[in-house]
């Protein structure tokens, strides 16, 4: 997982499933998205929150000398 920014300038959460493969918006992971309980809460932060208690996923840093 990291968060990165969308082409509008907003900071989302993407995944990609193994190291090999791009990194993609969560939105186009349909089955790994959890429901928004929480007003105050984006659903990919919801979402993160869900995958990151999982222990199968790690976030990844983003950004200007992250490598990635």
């Amino acid at each position: 997982m990291s968060w990165q920014l969308l082409p509008t300038g907003e900071m989302t959460l993407h995944l990609r499933i193994n190291p090999q493969h791009p990194w993609q918006p969560y939105f186009d992971f349909p089955d790994l998205m959890v429901e928004n309980e929480d007003e105050r809460m984006s659903q990919g932060w919801a979402t993160y929150r869900s995958l990151l208690k999982t222990g199968q996923w790690q976030l990844i840093p983003s950004g200007p000398g992250a490598g990635n």
